[in-house]
């Protein structure tokens, strides 16, 4: 599965790009991620999207359809505590 998210001018986010493990290696996933490619650039939008630095199918998927890593941005898990209830 593949959709767009979070949306700015002249920007669509490329989101929720999942393919359950047996069906990996089989094309879909860069098939989906290049209809959206078109679909957002025919709509004069520049698509985007952001993966875990530790995801390197991804990453190496995403490099072969064009993207290029602009930052790097860290992310925190926060979990409610019990403290507080």
């Amino acid at each position: 599965m593949a959709g767009e998210g979070l949306r700015f001018p002249g920007y669509s986010k490329i989101s929720a790009v999942c393919m359950r493990p047996e069906h990996r290696g089989r094309g879909y996933a860069s098939s989906l991620v290049n209809v959206l490619i078109e679909k957002i650039t025919e709509g004069d939008e520049t698509p985007f999207l952001h993966v875990g630095t530790e995801i390197f199918d991804a990453i190496h998927l995403y490099e072969k359809l064009g993207f290029k890593t602009r930052c790097i941005i860290n992310f925190a898990i926060v979990k409610e505590s019990k403290l507080w209830n």
